[in-house]
Order: C-alpha cells, then sequence, then structure tokens
C-alpha cells in the first residue's frame, strides 16, 4: 500500500494513501537525524456546506499528488497564532523517521498523537522542532479539531448536537490508527497527549467508548473534563444568542 520515490525534480517522499498520493519533505533534526514530515493531510472532509456544524465525514479521493508542504492552516478561532486560517482545516501531520519501504528492517515506532490547547477557541497543529520527540524514537501526529462555535456550538438537540471538535479528534484518532503503519508507526502504541484544552481533550477521549482499542493511554499535561472551562452551560442560549 505505500510507495516511497522521488520524482524527476528530486522532490520529497511520496506515500500512497487510501485517497490518494502524498508528497512530504525531508529533513534533519538537532541533532543531524533525517525525518519526513507530511503536512496538511486531510483526515476528514472540508467541514463547509451541508457538513458545517456536522460530525466529521471521511475525505474524498484526488487524482494526482498532493503536496503537503507549504503554509500551515489553523481553524478559525478568536485569535489566530500566524497560520491561515480556513473551515478547511481538518488536517494531521505527521513526522517520523522511518518509511517502511526504506527501512526493511520492520521495525515500528510508538505514536505520540497530540492535541493543541487555546481553551477550545484558539490554537492549532502547528510544531516547530518535531525533533525533540523524533530523536527519542517516536512517530509524532499533531492535528487541528474545529474551534469556537465551529466545533463546539450546540441547540441541545438533533439539529446541531454539538461537540463536533470532540469527534473531530475521535475521528483523527481512528485515522491515526488505520494509517499511521504507513508511516513507521505502531497501530497498537498510540499515546494521545495534550496541553490545557488539549489535555482536557484526552480526559474525554479516555472515556470515550468510540476509541476503545485505538490507543494505549493518554498523557494530561493540566485540564481535565472537571476543568470549569471545559464544559459549556446554558448551550442552546448561547447558541441563539451567537446566530
Amino acid at each position: 500500500m505505500l510507495n516511497l520515490a522521488r520524482n524527476a525534480r528530486g522532490d520529497g517522499p511520496i506515500v500512497q494513501l487510501p485517497n490518494g498520493l502524498i508528497r512530504g519533505r525531508e529533513n534533519l533534526t538537532s541533532q543531524g537525524n533525517k525525518f519526513y514530515a507530511f503536512e496538511r493531510v486531510p483526515y476528514a472532509a472540508p467541514p463547509i456546506g451541508k457538513l458545517r456544524f456536522m460530525p466529521p465525514a471521511p475525505p474524498e479521493s484526488w487524482d494526482g499528488i498532493r503536496d503537503t508542504v507549504g503554509r500551515n492552516v489553523s481553524c478559525y478561532q478568536q485569535s489566530a497564532d500566524g497560520a491561515f486560517e480556513s473551515e478547511n482545516c481538518l488536517f494531521a501531520n505527521i513526522f517520523t523517521t522511518k518509511l517502511p519501504s526504506v527501512d526493511d528492517d520492520n521495525i515500528t515506532l510508538p505514536v505520540m498523537f497530540f492535541m493543541h490547547g487555546g481553551g477550545y477557541v484558539g490554537g492549532s497543529s502547528m510544531w516547530e522542532e518535531p525533533g525533540n520527540f523524533l530523536d527519542h524514537g517516536v512517530v509524532l501526529v499533531t492535528i487541528n479539531y474545529r474551534l469556537g462555535p465551529f466545533g463546539f456550538l450546540s441547540t441541545e438537540d438533533e439539529v446541531i448536537p454539538g461537540n463536533n471538535g470532540l469527534k473531530d479528534q475521535q475521528f483523527a484518532i481512528k485515522w491515526t490508527h488505520d494509517n499511521i503503519a504507513l508511516f513507521g508507526g505502531d497501530p497498537n502504541k498510540i499515546t494521545i497527549f495534550g496541553q490545557s484544552a488539549g489535555s482536557s481533550s484526552v480526559t474525554y477521549q479516555l472515556l470515550n467508548r468510540g476509541i476503545e482499542g485505538l490507543i494505549q493511554g493518554g498523557i494530561c499535561e493540566s485540564g481535565t473534563y472537571l476543568s470549569p472551562w471545559s464544559f459549556q452551560r446554558r448551550a442552546r442560549e448561547i447558541a441563539f444568542a451567537t446566530a
């Protein structure tokens, strides 16, 4: 299922996903170890149009090679962190030192899956120095999830049930479990971790039966589902005020 190659121009590695081909880039960690980076990889369909305020849906297939090198994207938010903002933001970044067609030792690496903080109204998957993890023999995955009203608006009924940001996280965890072997990761050794709202998200996901069997554990770096800012009161009232 995986094909690693260089095109005639000498560009970066190419990986065959179920939805199509993606091209990444090569770089070096601060310790001089080569790694591969695949950024802006769609783990879900763009949540726009009829999919706005709805649970995540699988990404569509694409023709040709999708370039995952370039400007990072963050979901629309209250305060930007320097990234380009878009509703089309459900992307994963994968950083790895191993790709199966390059290394024939059949060794797979544990996976660290990061969910960013920002009070559920800010933040992004941007990660400046993945080498801090990669030099310790793990694959690093970071994700965007919908924020603010796009991710957590709820009318407390079937029209807009809410918690789509948490559903995005669940969808991304399953996508990672299903595809991480293509990037040299062990799907049976996925640890989720996060900071602030990302930490609170870890506690929510650890209680989520929808990811049962997909992860081996979680690490919380401040914030839990009991933090007063991590759950919403008067959701329907807030939804109508927002509209």
